[in-house]
């Protein structure tokens, strides 16, 4: 048999029925029903179009709804009517994402619609102030323009080929810069003229209830409490097991050992004690009669 100390037992308990509120506790989300259900995590790719768009207006219109596939079916419906347009979608059962572009002349109906769907639980308009850099760009281009025309006045001057080869080089140089500041000015009157509208709808959150999950953790901590007894149970005998086998094999345990060793000591002393040497002594008395006496050497 193995012996234990009470107090190793103790601990074995304790640490047995730790594990299985452990595991109890794990398996079941028990801990989770007593916080608040958070939404799912809002769509990072969706806002950082949202953020980079240079719209006069931007709009983020978030909404928390039973079902949100009805704010999916409103965008596809403005889509097909050409009111709106689509930058970004992110379509997923419980989440919906969309980045779009309305006329500002329409915002209001437009957004009037959703709303008539559910009312947004978060609505937030940021409106860019006027880009002075615009004004700058379209004397920029007047500038250029001026250039170009004194350069045509050149061309038909000069009657020298190189001098003509060098002003239409610089003449082309002059109408490229010209192409792309026009097109800054039509991307900013597009961004003046179109409001951006990040629009977010949120699914409510669906779990196990605390019944449930209750259940869940009394059927899964017994078990696991069960489970690990057996497991004891089995490895002590199988502990026992071993010692015997040991003991048949002839492997003795430190303990058993130095029994044996203080046996066999004892009987070799007694074995040398009793085959000691023995002194025989002869003593007188005053009397003048002999004594004998013997002793162990």
């Amino acid at each position: 048999m193995i012996r234990m100390r009470r107090e190793s037992k103790y601990i074995i308990i304790i640490v047995v029925i730790v594990i299985s509120l452990f595991l109890g506790l794990k398996k079941s989300n028990l801990l989770n029903s007593f916080q608040d259900k958070k939404q799912i995590v809002e769509n990072k790719e969706a806002k950082k179009i949202f953020n980079a768009a240079e719209n006069k207006k931007k709009i983020a219109l978030e909404f928390r709804m039973d079902d949100p596939t009805k704010i999916d079916q409103k965008v596809n419906e403005l889509l097909a009517e050409g009111k709106i347009g689509m930058k970004y979608s992110d379509a997923k059962s419980n989440q919906k994402s969309y980045v779009l572009v309305v006329a500002d002349s329409s915002y209001s109906s437009i957004l009037q619609e959703l709303k008539e769907i559910h009312l947004p639980q978060s609505e937030n308009l940021k409106t860019a102030p006027d880009d002075k850099y615009a004004t700058n760009i379209k004397a920029n281009v007047e500038n250029q323009k001026i250039a170009k025309k004194r350069i045509q006045e050149l061309i038909n001057k000069s009657t020298s080929p190189e001098r003509m080869k060098l002003f239409r080089s610089q003449l082309e140089r002059i109408q490229t810069k010209i192409d792309s500041l026009e097109n800054q000015i039509n991307i900013q009157k597009a961004n003046k003229e179109n409001n951006a509208i990040l629009l977010t709808a949120f699914g409510k959150m669906t779990g196990p209830s605390m019944g449930s999950s209750i259940k869940s953790f009394v059927k899964t901590t017994f078990l696991v409490l069960i489970a690990l007894v057996i497991a004891l149970v089995i490895f002590y005998y199988f502990m026992v097991l071993m010692i015997k086998l040991m003991s048949i094999l002839g492997i003795r345990t430190s303990r058993g050992s130095s029994s044996s060793y203080g046996s066999y000591g004892n009987y070799n002393y007694n074995r040398y004690k009793s085959y000691g040497r023995h002194v025989k002594r002869v003593y007188k008395d005053k009397d003048g009669k002999t004594k004998h006496e013997e002793s162990e050497g």
